[in-house]
């Protein structure tokens, strides 16, 4: 009982967490106004304001804080407590002091901003019709209808278009915003698409001649040795530049491999991962790391060396393998790119499972992050890198959610950086 219990409590909060997903960056700021707001609201109007309302508005503001700044008190039930903030804070509390002083205008513009301030931060609609039922409903029942004046309902009722007319408001925002967010998506793939077209068949092109190159430069280098051997007039090359010929055509399909590496991560990164809906199977997490290794575009200053792998430990979860490639693709890009500025450091694998998810580490002891970045890592278009274009990581949180799973990371600033992945058992993914 217990176990289904806990089942279904992680279902519902990995629900939550795809539902408020793009309101997760309001949490922060609106906690700070619930633990500031509660207590001089209940000063300036005190006469109107419940004790006990004003303390549990306070004490949940300041608990999201909490487990929002502390990282030892950060939850996988975060987007649960969000959303019972959120109804607590906004519809619940406004809902109730409008029931309670009907008539006072301050209560009236209050509820009028509540309903444009929920649909601004709240961007999926169910999410923000059941906030609403909730926080209504509740504050209705916590009055007691029956001691509602009726002439205050009909008060309310006349008041019902100017309410209309702030969800009409807020609602037209967050289509805004979702549209802005939709073309700065379309922005990245058009210009994905644009790159690949224009810089594929060059590549092509420097492929083939690398091929040709690696088939004659053996030769026509050992028939220079010879003319020399024979005293032949040939021109002079150094030693150094007789192996820079020697290695230019491995240098070039490397090169080739890099760029078309690069590019088709790009492609991957501005795609839906729900567009690959039909080629879910159970996966091998060590062959997903395998074949990202393998598909790896190294150079001589990063080199296959600097991973270490430890086998042991494998799963099977349920996803789309080449999607999750590509997510360990962006992740051994990242710490590449930490460890090749910082002059240091080494990537470490291992995979753990306890009684209910299966866990990936990806780990790397170059630069660490700073704490105050760390919660925006995996925000669209947000990138600390002047190579990066701030997809990366957002497209691996929207893999990983598809998989049902949770990507975050730790970081200690100088030391470390931690990226963590949880999957739920295949059994959980059906």
């Amino acid at each position: 009982m217990f176990k289904l219990l806990y089942f279904y409590l992680n279902t519902l909060n990995a629900l939550l967490h795809r539902r408020l997903l793009s309101s997760m960056q309001f949490i922060i700021p609106v906690a700070w106004v619930g633990a500031i707001g509660f207590p001089v609201y209940f000063v300036i109007y005190s006469e109107t304001e419940r004790l006990w309302l004003t303390l549990i508005g306070t004490v949940s503001a300041i608990f999201i804080l909490i487990i929002s700044y502390i990282p030892r008190f950060k939850t996988k039930y975060l987007p649960a407590f969000w959303y019972i903030y959120l109804i607590i804070l906004l519809p619940f509390d406004f809902v109730y002091g409008l029931l309670t002083n009907s008539e006072n205008v301050i209560y009236q513009l209050g509820a009028m901003l509540m309903l444009m301030s929920l649909t601004i931060i709240v961007s999926d609609a169910w999410m923000l019709i059941t906030m609403l039922i909730i926080g209504i409903f509740g504050a209705i029942l916590v009055e007691h209808v029956s001691i509602i004046q009726a002439a205050a309902l009909l008060h309310l009722a006349t008041l019902g278009p100017a309410y209309l007319l702030g969800l009409v408001f807020g609602v037209i925002l967050m289509h805004k915003k979702s549209i802005t967010e939709k073309n700065k998506l379309e922005g990245a793939m058009t210009l994905a698409h644009r790159i690949s077209h224009e810089v594929n068949t060059p590549l092509a092109i420097l492929s083939l001649a690398s091929e040709t190159l690696s088939m004659h430069m053996p030769s026509l280098l050992k028939t220079y040795q010879l003319a020399k051997q024979q005293q032949i007039e040939v021109p002079k090359l150094l030693p150094s530049s007789l192996k820079v010929l020697a290695d230019l055509p491995g240098t070039l399909e490397r090169e080739c491999e890099a760029a078309t590496s690069i590019i088709s991560i790009l492609l991957m990164n501005a795609r839906d991962p729900h567009q690959f809906n039909k080629r879910y199977r159970v996966l091998s997490m060590h062959d997903c790391i395998e074949q990202a290794l393998q598909r790896y575009a190294y150079n001589r200053h990063f080199t296959r060396e600097k991973i270490h792998w430890q086998r042991a430990d494998d799963f099977t979860f349920y996803g789309v393998k080449i999607l999750m490639v590509h997510v360990l693709l962006n992740l051994i890009k990242n710490a590449s790119r930490a460890i090749l500025k910082a002059e240091k450091g080494e990537i470490e694998i291992y995979t753990k499972s306890d009684a209910s998810y299966h866990y990936l580490y990806f780990k790397d002891n170059a630069l660490g992050v700073e704490e105050k970045i760390v919660s925006k890592l995996f925000a669209s278009f947000y990138t600390t890198s002047s190579e990066g274009t701030g997809l990366g990581l957002y497209f691996c949180k929207q893999v990983i959610e598809t998989f049902h799973g949770k990507i975050w990371c730790e970081s200690v600033y100088g030391e470390y950086t931690t990226f963590i992945i949880r999957l739920p058992f295949y059994r959980n993914s059906e």
